[in-house]
């Protein structure tokens, strides 16, 4: 590009242009006045037309001398007032482009202290902004410097920046050992064209992915299971990828070991379930032949008595007469532990049939499930003298079957635990909270203490063992049934008050 001359220099040249072509006109003019009166002079001799002539000079002189000085004194005030404030405006242009600090601003009021004025201040504002740049970039390092997550910054497919964390989860020496190598360099071979394929869409399209998993080799050959978030930005040098990945081996060994454990668990329960069943069934046998004999004992020893008892050997009826209250009581000792033992062997096969029972998980209107349910409980509530109120139970996704089992057996417990004397009364509501359908059975009964309110889905637990009759595995059936539809049960009572069952399924 040509130099281009100063400002000042323009506008001297300019003003000595401007004077000077004053100058050569007025002496143009008295070249014409000249000739004129010279021819004038020829022919009339004329003295006053020389005279004339003089003063035209001499006029024309003084005129260029004012057109002079007028030049000087404009170029002096254009070059003081104007020329000089300009070029301090360019000077401090050009120390703002080239990163330095501009002169003081000009002070006035004038356009061209505007415009002084106007760059200190994009001046101060730009400094301003460059700190805080280079504050959120020196926060941005310590950040990405600091996370334990891996940060790759790529371009071209060439790392060109590599955080601490990823030196280290890595196991490379240091972070040159890492840029210039290509991303899929560090990733396993058979998942290279995935991961070529997500990133090339990304830096082609923009945008972000994320939760990608991959498998990273270390320095020493083992593998790191990371999940992987990408982001396309720009900066001055165009496209960049920054990749960011977590290291979550650890994670996924113990999901692993979940599963495991998980399927051994099941493995176990089944076993068990299959050890109550065989247990539960297989005892009852013996035990009908005890009680059996039981009762064939006793047959026997009434008869061996009536025989004694007409025996004229007053030996033998003294023998009987002292073992007589002994025998039928010891026989009715077996009689109740035959019982109770098949009482708790029922139980048993009801939870051991309720593990293998296979589900129908579907939404649910429990409202006619309740129906069933209490039909066959007729009997007991008007022995009961008990009232039921009801009110709009919502809809639940949840097995038929397993609903009507946790129902029954926690209304024929609120029935079989009332206060005698005291009128029996149940309600039965329902709400929605948080995505699960909740239904409460409250009773007036009395209550459960503190203390006892942890065991009471135990099995075989009863806490009226010797007034009311059952086998103590009502509250576990219903705990059972629940939680295997993703559901629960949970209790609040007060002693002497009532209890307050609430089932938790999931909300149609």
């Amino acid at each position: 590009m040509p130099h281009r001359p100063s400002l000042r220099t323009s506008i001297t040249l300019s003003l000595l242009g401007f004077g000077g072509l004053i100058i050569a006109l007025n002496l143009l003019m008295m070249d014409r006045l000249h000739s004129g009166i010279s021819s004038s002079a020829i022919a009339d001799g004329g003295a006053l037309r020389a005279e004339a002539y003089r003063r035209a000079v001499v006029f024309s002189l003084v005129e260029a001398g004012v057109v002079v000085i007028g030049s000087l004194a404009m170029w002096w005030g254009w070059d003081r007032c104007i020329t000089r404030r300009a070029e301090h405006v360019r000077d401090s242009a050009e120390r703002l482009d080239r990163g330095d600090t501009p002169d003081a601003p000009l002070a006035g009021h004038d356009e061209i202290s505007r415009i002084s004025q106007a760059l200190h201040a994009a001046h101060m504002r730009l400094n301003h902004q460059a700190a805080e740049l280079r504050a959120r970039e020196e926060r941005y390092r310590l950040m990405v410097e600091s996370i334990p997550s891996m940060v790759f910054t790529c371009r071209n497919d060439v790392i060109e920046y590599a955080n601490p964390a990823a030196v280290s989860l890595l196991g490379a020496t240091s972070a040159a050992n890492l840029i210039g190598r290509t991303p899929y360099d560090l990733m396993e071979p058979g998942e290279h064209a995935a991961a070529r394929q997500n990133l090339e869409h990304l830096w082609h399209h923009g945008g972000s992915i994320s939760d990608l998993e991959q498998r990273l080799r270390r320095a020493d050959g083992q593998l790191v299971h990371a999940e992987i978030a990408a982001t396309r930005f720009q900066d001055e040098r165009g496209h960049a990828l920054q990749i960011v990945a977590n290291d979550v081996t650890a994670r996924m060994e113990a999901e692993a070991k979940r599963k495991e454990l998980t399927r051994e668990l099941a493995e176990k329960n089944q076993e068990l379930e299959h050890l109550l069943y065989v247990a539960s069934h297989d005892l009852r046998s013996p035990l009908v032949n005890i009680q059996g004999f039981a009762r064939l004992l006793d047959r026997e020893w009434k008869y061996l008595g009536e025989n004694l008892l007409n025996c004229p050997d007053a030996a033998a009826r003294q023998a009987f007469a002292t073992t007589e209250p002994k025998i039928p009581r010891a026989l009715d000792y077996i009689s109740a532990g035959v019982r109770r033992i098949d009482l708790l062997l029922e139980g048993l096969l009801r939870v051991s049939r309720l593990g293998r029972a296979a589900l129908d998980i579907q939404p649910l209107d429990p409202t006619p499930v309740l129906a069933e349910v209490l039909d066959p409980l007729r009997f007991q509530i008007e022995e009961a003298e008990a009232t039921i109120e009801t009110t709009a139970l919502p809809s639940c996704l949840a097995d038929r079957f397993m609903l009507s089992q946790a129902l029954a057996n926690l209304l024929d417990n609120a029935l079989k635990y009332r206060v005698s004397g005291r009128p029996c009364h149940l309600r039965i509501s329902g709400r929605i909270e948080d995505g699960r359908a909740l239904y409460d059975i409250a009773d007036n009964g009395p209550g459960i203490a503190p203390d006892d309110q942890p065991r009471i889905f135990e099995i075989f637990r009863r806490l009226q063992p010797d007034t009311t009759p059952g086998q103590g595995v009502g509250l576990t059936l219903v705990q059972r049934c629940l939680a295997r539809m993703d559901g629960r049960v949970t209790l609040q009572s007060t002693e002497g008050t009532g209890s307050i069952f609430t089932i938790d399924l999931p909300a149609a």
